[in-house]
């Protein structure tokens, strides 16, 4: 029967590839929760995990000083990359034709996003996190998936500006060509 449910499923017209695809909206939306999510472990994270029963100082550093000189300066170029990003939504958000709070919101969750996990790294280099309940295992992964789904729409993002850039000039000495 599962399979037949399977089937039937595949089968439908309700499953349709042409509109698989998010709409921003719903894109910014699973970004904001990405952003929420994250934001909150880190706060537990720095407020509750960084002391004792729940964790304990390596003697050892996990990460050596070049690593956390590198986390601080792609740290501090992530956060200007945000705040431009942040600053041309609330610009464009100025005209009333042209509100969105999501992108706004997301722009806003991504400075304190990266602010905290910088924060993490540089002051907490040697920290053992003891997983207990498993909360800290899922804020872990969940970190991981954020950071890489970030990372994925940022250069799909720029590869796509960049591209647009690259047809402009085209279309451009495509014209000249012809005068």
């Amino acid at each position: 029967t599962f399979q037949r449910l399977r089937l039937e499923i595949f089968r439908s017209k309700s499953f349709d590839m042409k509109h698989s695809y998010l709409t921003m909206n719903q894109a910014s939306a699973i970004m904001v929760y990405l952003y929420v999510v994250s934001c909150a472990f880190l706060f537990y994270l720095l407020l509750h995990l960084v002391y004792p029963p729940n964790s304990h100082a390596n003697i050892k550093s996990h990460g050596s000083a070049f690593l956390r000189q590198g986390a601080f300066v792609f740290g501090v170029g992530s956060f200007m990359y945000h705040l431009l990003e942040f600053t041309t939504y609330f610009i464009i958000d100025l005209h009333p034709n042209c509100m969105d709070v999501l992108h706004t919101v997301n722009s806003f969750l991504s400075i304190i996003f990266v602010v905290l996990q910088m924060i993490t790294i540089i002051i907490y280099p040697r920290l053992n996190i003891c997983l207990g309940n498993g909360l800290p295992h899922f804020g872990l992964m969940h970190l991981l998936a954020t950071n890489i789904i970030i990372w994925m729409r940022t250069v799909i993002k720029e590869s796509i500006h960049e591209y647009h850039v690259a047809e402009e000039k085209m279309e451009g000495h495509h014209q000249d060509v012809d005068e």
